[in-house]
């Protein structure tokens, strides 16, 4: 019998590994197994969301608030993101400027139906390795090309003399750049002097867009701060933010675009057709949350309680002897450990199998320590693991990296 055809992009667009290793870990606790997961950037319910953002949802609903309203956002959110962007992040946009969609993926993917089509010349996309999935997915998705992976330094921060030497030569094909900071999966943070030199690199070609992915702008520690590449390049960047790590919101779906009007504006059309409008409860919510945290306290709690964890994690890792062997440097930002575990390639486990990639290590650790992490090579960088650390308790994320490191203690050369 033959089966209805699928569109090319539907049939181009791969799987998240996120929610793959998700699925996977629900499965294998419905079979009996116990499994700690720390391969999803998950918060909740461990960190719960503000009691105030849960007030004002139910407020919101008592009080009949809850129909269709603009496709653009509601008027009490914008104002409040335009303040706060203005207050807290020295960025300044108007009303028009400021898009609300149904969470940070789905704005992400707003912008590159606005801005990437695959009949234009200019349809290419690039990005840095180690990288989150939407930003090689959801590209190709509308160009039905492969995103364009740069180099990462050693420190995993972008390689801005390969993205000087490439534009130069390849400018007139690149539609769009995405870059992620704080950065998921590697918690670095792109420093002032680093963005600076891209805005600069960026700035010689105007008709090329950046996507400045600022999910994780609060999840910042050691007194590192936040910068934004807006700052520099207001006019060809969107930045896209949301409530799903800033105040533990990530089953609530909501995020936003800020940006060039002309781009926004083609983004509240697409978003009147493909969505109609975002729930509003949850915006009606957000915007309290914002007007009543404008020196960021509830923010920063929340940061705070991840902090607590980042701390366990680090000194878990840092003095048990069987991440001797794991490279890494303390991440500044965002919840995720990204370590390097080429040192344990070619070692065996104790059936006699061999560890010849960062795939068969996150196999081992999940069969034998009953923890999931996510093989780097599904983020384009082959060689290391991904640990989010956010989604356990402090006791649960210290029993976890004892069950790895007796787990990684028997290998053997």
């Amino acid at each position: 019998m033959s089966e209805l055809a699928l569109s090319p992009s539907a049939s181009w667009i791969r799987p998240s590994p996120t929610i793959e290793m998700n699925d996977l870990v629900i499965r294998l606790r419905k079979e009996g197994h116990s499994i700690i997961n720390l391969g999803i950037g998950e918060m909740v319910p461990e960190i719960p969301t503000p009691q105030l953002m849960k007030d004002g949802m139910n407020e919101a609903i008592n009080e009949g608030k809850y129909g269709y309203n603009s496709s653009a956002g509601c008027s009490e959110l914008i104002e409040a993101l335009e303040e706060d962007l203005k207050v807290n992040y020295g960025l300044k946009y108007n009303r028009e400027q400021i898009i609300i969609c149904p969470g940070p993926k789905d704005a992400i993917a707003k912008v590159v139906s606005a801005l990437v089509h695959h009949s234009s010349k200019r349809n290419d996309t690039i990005t840095w390795a180690p990288i989150f999935e939407s930003y090689t997915n959801v590209p190709g998705f509308f160009s039905g090309k492969e995103t364009i992976i740069l180099d990462t330094d050693e420190h995993l921060n972008p390689d801005l003399d390969q993205l000087e030497r490439f534009l130069n030569e390849n400018n007139e094909t690149v539609a769009l750049a995405i870059i992620n900071s704080p950065n998921n999966p590697t918690g670095q943070v792109y420093s002032e002097e680093k963005l600076k030199r891209m805005a600069g690199i960026f700035g010689k070609y105007p008709q090329i867009a950046i996507i400045s992915d600022e999910v994780y702008r609060t999840m910042i520690y050691d007194d590192v701060k936040h910068h934004s590449i807006a700052s520099y390049l207001p006019n060809q960047t969107l930045i896209v933010g949301g409530i799903s790590k800033e105040i533990s919101g990530t089953g609530l779906r909501l995020g936003w675009i800020a940006g060039p009007t002309h781009v926004t504006k083609a983004i509240n059309t697409i978003n009147g057709n493909f969505t109609s409008c975002c729930n509003l409860p949850v915006q009606l919510a957000y915007a309290n949350l914002l007007r009543k945290d404008k020196d960021m306290s509830i923010r920063n709690g929340i940061r705070d309680q991840v902090g607590i964890r980042r701390k366990v994690v680090l000194e878990n890792m840092h003095n048990l002897e069987g991440f001797k062997d794991f490279q890494f440097e303390d991440p500044q930002g965002a919840f995720y450990m990204f370590p390097k575990i080429t040192k344990l390639f070619g070692k065996k486990t104790p059936e006699g199998k061999l560890i010849e990639c960062d795939t068969d290590l996150a196999v081992y650790l999940l069969e034998t320590a009953g923890v999931a992490t996510i093989p780097g090579s599904k983020f384009h960088k082959a060689g290391y693991i991904r640990m989010a650390y956010a989604c356990s308790s402090p006791s649960l994320l210290e029993e976890a990296l004892k069950k790895m490191s007796d787990a990684l203690l028997l290998l053997k050369e």
